[in-house]
């Protein structure tokens, strides 16, 4: 994959990742210990969420399209992964889970 090619693979998944976007096509998928998270803890879920946003850590050697991270909230390591889905002749995606760490 050529340079150009990651970069814009990075920007798209930022934008996806900062924006949380949805009118793409793009699709959250939560895994049901964060969607206890969100039952129980609304105000962490809702941290867990704003970190995930905001994050910015990446590993550009590692991580050069910026497709996953992990956050700590109440002390618990969530992680998140962006990957693109798409079937032929219909229109790509990318797909976002989100899940406690060691669900992973």
């Amino acid at each position: 994959m050529n340079l150009e090619t990651i970069e814009q693979k990075a920007k798209q998944n930022d934008a996806f990742r900062t924006g949380m976007v949805t009118n793409e096509g793009h699709r959250l998928i939560i895994t049901s210990s964060v969607e206890e998270l969100r039952k129980q803890k609304p105000e962490s879920f809702k941290e867990l969420i704003r970190l995930v946003m905001a994050y910015d850590s990446f590993d550009e050697e590692t991580d050069p399209d910026h497709e996953a991270g992990v956050v700590i909230v109440d002390g618990q390591s969530y992680l998140f992964n962006i990957e693109p889905h798409g079937e032929p002749g219909k229109t790509p995606f990318k797909l976002m889970t989100i899940m406690r760490s060691e669900e992973y």
